[in-house]
């Protein structure tokens, strides 16, 4: 009998002045399917207003949701601006983000 490692999902909305985010564990056996059963893990809003780019505010909240070692393995993300190629430059804030690059 092996014990699991608990697998996390990340939700997001990503504005010009604030970043909110929402860690949920969720049951691996359930991923699969069209609906993850989750329960709410962590939640955190950072004001954008000093942070240069999009990837030190998402690794300051991996820290602080104490997932580093244990990334989610899956994330949604409202981010305003245009999406192509699964890259965002934000209209309201000088911030591109690469969706592969946090992948």
């Amino acid at each position: 009998f092996a014990l699991r490692m608990k697998e996390f999902i990340l939700a997001g909305d990503v504005g010009g002045t604030n970043s909110r985010f929402t860690l949920y564990e969720a049951d691996s056996i359930e991923i699969s399917s069209k609906m993850a059963k989750t329960s709410y893990v962590f939640r955190k809003t950072y004001q954008n207003e000093d942070v240069l780019e999009f990837i030190s505010l998402l690794k300051l909240f991996l820290k602080e949701s104490d997932t580093e070692e244990n990334p989610p393995i899956s994330a949604c993300l409202a981010i305003a601006g245009p999406v192509f190629e699964n890259k965002v430059t934000m209209s309201n804030r000088n911030w591109f983000i690469d969706g592969n690059q946090i992948a």
